[in-house]
């Protein structure tokens, strides 16, 4: 039991510590490409001519379709990148992006019009930001409190032990010593 302890804080102080390996290194890439997915539409309308108005058989705007696949994409990359366990501290771009998206994509609600990537938009990307923090600082947190639990609960199961391992180590004591009085 002391050694799952000692495990449990090890396990905790190392959660700084980076294990690089190359899976390590695909799967922080995995996390970063996923950043940038939905940022491909607006990238598309830079570098393709003629993009922002082309539109599907339906009559929608292709840059909307780019975008909505890439919101539906990102997350699986994400859940596959983490099979590779990549840098946790990666996990804060996806984060940030999917904060900015969706701060740009509800803005009409609150009544300010944001275009993605634009100039207007950088105290959208500034409160995305902050919320990403905040977000990954959750994380910690929870993990820390996690970790916490598992030691005390580690701790009770090794304190019921020693008492049971007394109690019959007394139990035989004292069923010597009535022999010996006999």
């Amino acid at each position: 039991m002391i050694h799952q302890k000692e495990e449990i804080q090890k396990t905790f102080r190392q959660g700084s510590k980076i294990k690089k390996s190359k899976l390590t290194y695909i799967g922080s890439i995995l996390l970063i490409v996923s950043a940038f997915l939905p940022s491909l539409d607006v990238l598309s309308k830079w570098l393709i001519p003629g993009m922002e108005e082309a539109r599907d058989s339906r009559g929608v705007l292709m840059t909307v379709n780019i975008w909505l696949a890439t919101l539906y994409i990102a997350p699986v990359i994400i859940i596959l990148a983490n099979y590779f366990k990549p840098n946790p501290w990666l996990n804060f771009f996806p984060l940030l992006m999917f904060f900015y998206a969706g701060a740009v994509y509800f803005s009409p609600v609150i009544g300010y019009e944001v275009n993605y990537l634009a100039q207007n938009s950088w105290l959208f990307f500034v409160i995305s930001f902050l919320g990403a923090v905040c977000f990954m600082y959750l994380l910690k947190y929870v993990r820390r409190i996690t970790l916490l639990e598992e030691e005390q609960i580690l701790l009770n199961e090794e304190v019921q032990e020693e008492f049971i391992r007394l109690t019959t180590e007394i139990n035989i004591l004292k069923n010597k010593l009535n022999q010996e009085t006999k």
